[in-house]
């Protein structure tokens, strides 16, 4: 019994992330942990990015200024700009240099998550979970 109560509550720790590409329509899929605050994508040639994720408003640069606000995406270009991410994330692959800026944020209203990512080579992404 305590065994499927952990799973349980490590079950609920994971949420499963669809990426829509803004010009093609292709999803991927992705993990988004809050137990181990990792996010993880699948790119479609089975290429693994991942990376920690942190508040959006954390200052991740030692000595620079920390803002007061959590900062805006301000992507542009078929993405909104201007929306307040809740948590940010920059993911990465082990094999090649391919990156991916995720931020994501939660509707309280509508109890459901969004966010946008895109990747060092102009892909955009439309997130869901």
């Amino acid at each position: 019994m305590a065994c499927l109560i952990i799973c349980f509550i490590f079950a609920g720790c994971t949420h499963r992330l669809n990426l829509t590409e803004l010009d093609t329509g292709k999803t991927l899929k992705g993990v988004y942990d809050t137990t181990y605050k990792t996010i993880t994508v699948t790119m479609p040639e089975g290429e693994v990015l991942e990376g920690k994720y942190h508040p959006a408003s954390k200052n991740q640069y030692p000595g620079v200024h920390t803002p007061e606000n959590a900062p805006k995406t301000g992507f542009g270009s078929g993405v909104p700009k201007g929306i307040k991410a809740d948590d940010y994330a920059l993911l990465q692959s082990e094999k090649t240099k391919l990156l991916m800026e995720v931020f994501l944020y939660f509707d309280s209203f509508s109890e459901k998550g969004y966010g946008f990512a895109r990747t060092n080579d102009g892909r955009r992404y439309k997130i869901s979970y």
